[in-house]
C-alpha cells in the first residue's frame, strides 16, 4: 500500500472546518499506520472535522459523528455538493455579504430552511467560532474568518470529491464496531475529550472502558489517539506504543517553544 497523496506530494492538508482537538498535525502519523496496516478500509468513529478522513487515502472510507449537524454537513456535501457550492459562493462572494449571512443566522426563523441551509449554518459557526460555540477562537497566525471560508469555498470541490466516495454515518461509537467489523478494516478513534465541554457529547471514564474492551476483541485493526495529560485515559490503556510531540499552534511564539504530547495505541503492524 503507498503513502497518501496528501503527504507524498507536498500538498497542504484539505480542511472543511475548523474544530477543537482537530488532528491535523497527526495526519503523517496516522496515515503511516494505517499504510503499515496494509487494511482497505478506514473508520473514522470519532469522525469531527473530517479532516483525517479528507486526508487519509483508503480504498473505502467511513465517517461517523453523533453530532447530527455535522452528519448533515457531510452528507448534504456527499449527496448535493453543486446546491452547497452555490450557496456558500453566494455569501462569501463579498466580505459584506459574508458579514450579512452572521446577521442572517441571528435572526430566527430566517435560516435552516432546508437541508442545504442547515449544512451552511454548521459550515459558518464552525469556521468563525470555536467548535460551532460562538467563542472566539484563533491563533496569532490565522487570518480572518471570511479569508478563511473563501479559501474553503475555492477548494471545495477538490474535498466534494472526496466525501462522494465516503459513507458516512451518524451512530454511536458501538454501533460502528459492530457494523464495520472485519478483517479489511482500521478503526480511528480520537474520541472527545473527556475533560473539555466542547462537544455535544461527552465520553466518560465507562466509555473509556467500553472502548478497551470493544477493541481488544475485534477482528480489525485499531488506532487510538488520546491527549497524553488525559490521565483517565492511561488508567484505562495503560502505557502507549508511543508518544508524538509536535509544536503547539495555539501558542503565541514564546520561549521556550511550547509543546503538546500525544498518546497513540494500536494493534496494527507500524
Amino acid at each position: 500500500m503507498t503513502l497518501p497523496l496528501t503527504f507524498t506530494t507536498g500538498m497542504k492538508p484539505l480542511k472543511l472546518i475548523k474544530y477543537p482537538g482537530s488532528k491535523t498535525v497527526l495526519l503523517p502519523e496516522i496515515s503511516k499506520i494505517f499504510c503499515d496496516s496494509n487494511k482497505s478500509d478506514f473508520v473514522d468513529v470519532f469522525g469531527g472535522s473530517g479532516v483525517v478522513s479528507l486526508n487519509v487515502e483508503a480504498a473505502k472510507t467511513i465517517y461517523n459523528d453523533l453530532n447530527v449537524d455535522l452528519y448533515n454537513l457531510f452528507k448534504v456535501i456527499k449527496e448535493g455538493p453543486n446546491e452547497f457550492l452555490k450557496r456558500a459562493e453566494y455569501w462569501t462572494k463579498s466580505k459584506e455579504e459574508f458579514l450579512r449571512y452572521g446577521d442572517v443566522l441571528k435572526k430566527v426563523g430566517s435560516i435552516n430552511i432546508d437541508e442545504y441551509d442547515k449544512a451552511l449554518r454548521t459550515f459558518y459557526q464552525f469556521n468563525v467560532g470555536f467548535g460551532g460555540m460562538g467563542a472566539t477562537y484563533r491563533t496569532s497566525k490565522e487570518k480572518s474568518s471570511y479569508t478563511l471560508m473563501k479559501r474553503i469555498v475555492t477548494n471545495f470541490k477538490e474535498i466534494s470529491s472526496k466525501v462522494s466516495r465516503w459513507e458516512i454515518e451518524n451512530l454511536d461509537y458501538v454501533k460502528i464496531f459492530e457494523k464495520y467489523d472485519s478483517f479489511n478494516t482500521l478503526f480511528f478513534c480520537d474520541p472527545p475529550y473527556s475533560s473539555k465541554k466542547w462537544y455535544e457529547y461527552g465520553f466518560s471514564e465507562l466509555d473509556l472502558e467500553k472502548l478497551r474492551q470493544i477493541t481488544s476483541s475485534i477482528k480489525g485493526k485499531f488506532l487510538i489517539t488520546f491527549d497524553n495529560n488525559d490521565t483517565a485515559a492511561a488508567a484505562v490503556f495503560g502505557k502507549p506504543n508511543k508518544i508524538v510531540e509536535y509544536e503547539n499552534q495555539n501558542k503565541k511564539k514564546i520561549t521556550p517553544t511550547s509543546y503538546r504530547k500525544y498518546s497513540f495505541y494500536w494493534n496494527a503492524e507500524e
